[in-house]
């Protein structure tokens, strides 16, 4: 799980803004984390979650042998 290292009694430590709104369009919170400057630090935990899933993914069709 990303960012699992950065909640901190319900803070989240990692955020450090970026002077930018959330890239995602419905979200106005301020953007900026150590893994990116676009997303708030709950957008950037599902942006790298859905990475994750997908290297994971990729990881498992080479073992598969499939790739």
């Amino acid at each position: 799980m990303s960012h699992n290292i950065c909640i901190d009694t319900g803070h989240h430590v990692c955020q450090e803004p970026s002077g930018r709104a959330c890239h995602v369009s419905e979200c106005s919170e301020p953007a900026g984390t150590w893994w990116g400057p676009y997303w708030c630090p709950d957008h950037d935990q599902e942006r790298l979650d859905r990475i994750e899933a997908s290297l994971e993914s990729i990881q498992q069709q080479f073992k598969d042998g499939l790739v």
